[in-house]
């Protein structure tokens, strides 16, 4: 329940000067126009005592442009957003965003590339993407057709996630996993009796505390809305 003063989107720095080769003439500071906040997150880290050792981080997920992506991170007190290196997920840009939206569970904020690994930012000693989880075996697939999402698992003895990968025409096929942290490890998660209903992109409903959804499912974004007018879906 705290409030603090955070930097003006209009500028991001780069982790690291742009090349030579770049035309902004600006060094190490990009501008965006326009863009998208698709998940927001704040980071802590805290000792064994409960004790801060550090200031929280916000971190955001961004797109623009309807095909870029970025993370940019900041500080209490900072005057720029620090943008997080994104090299490691080796994702191509084309018709989706290589990464869509991500979620913060217990200090920690993670995302998802199109293929369904799962990153976590990093932001010392510099901002950066790390890999806790990947797709393997018949899983694995090049993800260029697809897009992947992050959502709170909806169990109440703890706070964990799920990871939805859908495709086809209108992302209307889907597959869940669980995100097993301690184990680094994603499993195949079947929705059939859980009492939860997901809501693309980030939302999990406890499916009996709501009659007009039908349960143990994943609706598409635009569903929300409709359910919030009252209607059956």
């Amino acid at each position: 329940m705290a409030f603090t003063d955070l930097p003006m989107m209009s500028t991001v720095q780069l982790t690291q000067p742009l090349g030579d080769g770049d035309d902004n003439g600006d060094g190490d500071v990009i501008y965006y126009s326009y863009c998208n906040i698709k998940a927001a997150g704040v980071l802590t880290d805290i000792d064994n005592m409960g004790r801060p050792r550090s200031k929280p981080t916000v971190v955001l997920s961004l797109n623009w442009g309807m095909i870029h992506t970025a993370i940019v991170c900041a500080e209490p007190g900072d005057t720029l957003w620090r943008a997080v290196d994104m090299s490691c997920a080796g994702d191509i840009e084309c018709e989706l965003p290589a990464i869509h939206g991500g979620l913060a569970v217990q200090g920690r904020f993670f995302v998802p590339n199109r293929a369904g690994d799962v990153l976590e930012v990093e932001v010392r000693p510099q901002p950066r993407l790390t890999y806790v989880a990947r797709q393997a075996g018949d899983e694995a697939q090049s993800g260029l057709n697809q897009r992947s999402y992050l959502v709170p698992s909806g169990n109440d003895v703890g706070a964990g996630m799920l990871l939805l990968r859908t495709w086809g025409p209108g992302n209307v096929h889907y597959q869940a996993f669980t995100v097993d942290l301690g184990n680094r490890r994603l499993a195949r998660h079947e929705m059939g009796g859980t009492d939860t209903t997901v809501f693309l992109p980030s939302v999990t409903l406890r499916s009996s505390a709501f009659p007009n959804v039908v349960a143990n499912i994943a609706y598409l974004k635009r569903h929300m809305k409709a359910l919030m007018q009252g209607l059956y879906i």
